[in-house]
């Protein structure tokens, strides 16, 4: 694939596609960072005081990507040295490249003319990427030209509404199959609905769905006659899928045995029971995006899945491709759209050294803050905020919710409270928290049940700042919790997305300032 898809994506582009979070200043803005270009001041520097740099390169459609370069900037002391790399569909939510379970950290330069060039081990699919500077020359500042090198990316894409399936008939009227190859890719911020559904009136089925952001795969190639033998088969991969990024997914049977990969993660497995073939009816036809038929076994209680699908194949059949030429049955759908609906709020993702810092009101007798979040942590701070004389903490303790206020010319006083149970669990859940004078309320997932209340007699005053993380979103097993939808106070505070900024260490992004979340009237 490398050899085929190999163009240099960067360099023919326009100026318009170049930008980043700040410029040194004129002659080093980023349309200069083209690879062995000398125009301008010779390559892009950030402003000394940028704390979170980055440069962005908008494709202009989505590309595949098989690899990276950068050089420093033309005949200067200015070069990275390591770099980061995000990539998104839509410009707001991005996605660290990861190599071998990590966040990686690509080597970058050690001199400012040498071209250092980095094939990736995954190919992405992205319009938008980022190179996030982590180090730079101890000589000099950040230095950065690039280049993208990739191809055209084309695939049909279905957006599916929640409502609408995609119903396949087989061209047999029964159908005793043997091998199997399914392959798709889905995106969505739902996290349960069912991906594809098949049965027939042996009882034989297959399902692919979503169960608690987590993907499961269920396979019944039949029971004994006497039911001593069940042939009910289940496997899950993956969790927290529900991150509205791309998700690849194929499976291949051969008889009982199963390769199920997930996002190049293959688990193999042989399925329960003594039969080899999958016995599905031309009445039941084979289902995407839900359940449109009751079935004998597992059809009640299924949500149909909302999201995007693209690529999807079934034993060499395109099925996208026979939806948009109108070669199955996409009766359901209301609205049959070939193109993904883009959610306008993300998770913010955090790892163990990471914040987010936002401003609030200063010098208010009152806080007020509401966010939800999910983590498979069962220690870590939610919040902090300085008050104007003490502080406030949300915590998570043996997964419950605890608030701290501590005020120092009231020693003795204070506001320690907690909420929920099991909170760890790996879903969402919201928090609401408010205090002001000689009052202060805890509500956990809006359950009146949950409210705790005091009526501690203290003064408080608003800092202005409020930090959030310690806690990360566990898109991977190594992260653990993630944070979507802010409130602050009694005012509507939409914040630009200039104002977001997750901190690691040093100069580290994990989720950089231009990831969206929703403020939202409260």
């Amino acid at each position: 694939m490398h050899e085929k898809c190999d163009e240099a994506l960067a360099t023919p582009l326009s100026h318009s596609a170049f930008s980043s979070s700040s410029v040194f200043t004129t002659g080093y803005t980023p349309e200069f960072a083209k690879l062995n270009r000398r125009g301008g001041a010779g390559g892009w520097s950030p402003l000394d005081t940028d704390h979170y740099p980055w440069l962005q390169v908008d494709l202009g459609s989505r590309k595949q990507v098989t690899a990276v370069a950068t050089q420093g900037r033309y005949s200067s002391s200015d070069w990275t040295t390591r770099y980061r790399l995000l990539y998104s569909d839509t410009g707001r939510n991005w996605k660290p490249y990861h190599q071998d379970g990590n966040i990686w950290a690509f080597t970058g330069n050690s001199n400012t003319e040498s071209v250092v060039r980095y094939d990736l081990q995954h190919v992405i699919v992205a319009r938008f990427l980022r190179f996030i500077p982590l180090e730079w020359s101890e000589e000099g500042r950040i230095g950065l030209r690039i280049e993208i090198y990739g191809c055209m990316y084309w695939a049909d894409v279905i957006n599916f509404d929640g409502q609408a399936v995609i119903s396949y008939r087989f061209k047999m009227k029964k159908m005793k199959i043997l091998k199997d190859v399914i392959a798709l890719k889905f995106k969505t911020a739902e996290s349960d609905g069912v991906i594809l559904h098949g049965e027939g009136q042996q009882g034989d089925y297959i399902t692919l769905e979503l169960r608690g952001g987590r993907l499961v795969l269920q396979i019944n190639l039949g029971s004994n006659q006497y039911g001593s033998i069940l042939g009910h088969t289940s496997v899950s991969s993956g969790s927290l899928l529900d991150d509205h990024h791309w998700h690849s997914v194929v499976i291949e049977r051969h008889r009982r045995n199963v390769n199920f990969t997930l996002d190049l993660h293959t688990q193999h497995f042989r399925t329960n029971g003594e039969f080899d073939h999958l016995d599905l009816d031309y009445e039941a036809r084979l289902s995407f995006g839900g359940m449109p038929y009751s079935g004998k076994l597992i059809s009640g209680g299924r949500r149909n899945f909302k999201g995007c699908m693209e690529s999807i194949n079934y034993n060499g059949e395109n099925i996208t491709d026979l939806a948009r030429r109108k070669k199955v049955d996409t009766s359901s759908f209301r609205n049959l759209t070939f193109s993904c609906v883009e959610s306008h709020t993300f998770p913010i993702s955090f790892n163990a050294t990471s914040f987010l810092q936002l401003p609030g009101r200063r010098e208010n007798s009152m806080v007020s803050v509401s966010f939800q979040f999910r983590t498979w942590n069962s220690n870590g701070l939610l919040v902090f905020s300085a008050l104007a004389d003490g502080m406030l903490e949300l915590t998570l303790k043996d997964g419950k919710v605890t608030a701290h206020i501590s005020i120092q010319q009231q020693k003795n006083l204070g506001v320690d409270m907690t909420s929920g149970s099991g909170l760890n669990d790996g879903e969402w859940h919201d928090v609401r928290f408010m205090a002001k004078d000689n009052f202060a309320m805890l509500t956990i997932d809006g359950d009146e049940a949950s409210t705790v209340k005091t009526n501690t007699p203290i003064q408080i005053i608003t800092g202005g700042t409020y930090h959030f993380g310690e806690l990360v979103c566990l898109f991977y097993p190594r992260l653990l919790s993630c944070l979507v939808s802010l409130w602050f106070g009694h005012y509507a505070y939409q914040y630009a997305p200039d104002y977001f900024a997750v901190r690691e260490q040093k100069q580290v992004l994990v989720t950089d300032k231009a990831a969206s979340l929703a403020f939202i009237y409260t």
